[in-house]
């Protein structure tokens, strides 16, 4: 068999090696080329969009800033009408400094210890301190405060159980002036009442006795016992297991 070339059949097979040559070389170096500068042109696109991103998220800090600061006053304004730890620590000396005034006479105080309560111990009952018949004369709907109306209607928000306060049980004895039958000069214990209740952070009396008792003379004066007990309700760091 004669396999001998003619001329332009070198030529065409020399040219169709080069083809292929050229073809080979595309697909293994210029299409690698092609495709990994698609990836990094992918890359910028999304890096540019994680800058903006990072841009918009920048951009919004004086009003992140703002917001913070907002929310640190309101907190610091609601803690406010709570003692603070060392506070509660002193609630006899406060306590006398309040009360000192009243016309009444200090016999003694006794503080039973720090315990664990929750904020909704300390808010009043709903429809409390309103009724229907006391609503229901109030012809004109205007007779009395806001809250009054909020507490009729239940727009009154509930204490949050999980919010857990220091209180610090204190119980104070005084003598009250009183007549020699043992009748009691009620304005000091009135006064008791408005020193605790006008003072601008959160006492809370819990209970206040004064029975028929033996008048006793405390400096020249005839007097009868009373107790009050009143809780000193602070801010600090507590064991939430004491909690009720």
């Amino acid at each position: 068999m004669n396999m001998k070339l003619s001329y332009r059949d070198k030529v065409i097979f020399i040219a169709v090696v080069v083809i292929m040559v050229l073809v080979a070389g595309f697909f293994i170096f210029v299409k690698s080329a092609l495709n990994e500068s698609q990836n990094v042109k992918n890359n910028l696109t999304l890096k540019e969009q994680e800058r903006d991103d990072v841009d918009a998220k920048i951009a919004t800090l004086p009003d992140l800033q703002t917001q913070l600061e907002n929310s640190v006053k309101e907190v610091d304004t609601t803690q406010d009408v709570f003692y603070t730890e060392q506070e509660a620590y002193e609630a006899d000396q406060m306590l006398y400094d309040i009360l000192k005034d009243s016309g009444a006479y200090f016999k003694g105080m006794e503080l039973t210890g720090e315990k664990a309560g929750t904020l909704s111990d300390y808010f009043y009952v709903k429809n409390s301190t309103v009724y229907d018949l006391k609503m229901n004369a109030d012809l004109s709907g205007t007779s009395f405060g806001q809250e009054v109306y909020d507490a009729y209607s239940g727009n009154v928000p509930a204490g949050a159980d999980d919010v857990i306060l220091a209180v610090e049980e204190v119980t104070i004895t005084f003598a009250i002036p009183c007549d020699e039958s043992g009748l009691a000069d009620w304005d000091p214990i009135y006064n008791i009442f408005d020193g605790v209740s006008l003072n601008d952070k959160t006492l809370y009396l819990k209970s206040f006795s004064a029975g028929e008792q033996s008048v006793e003379v405390v400096n020249d004066v005839n007097t009868v016992e009373v107790t009050a007990v009143v809780d000193v309700i602070s801010v600090q760091h507590m064991d939430i297991s004491q909690a009720k």
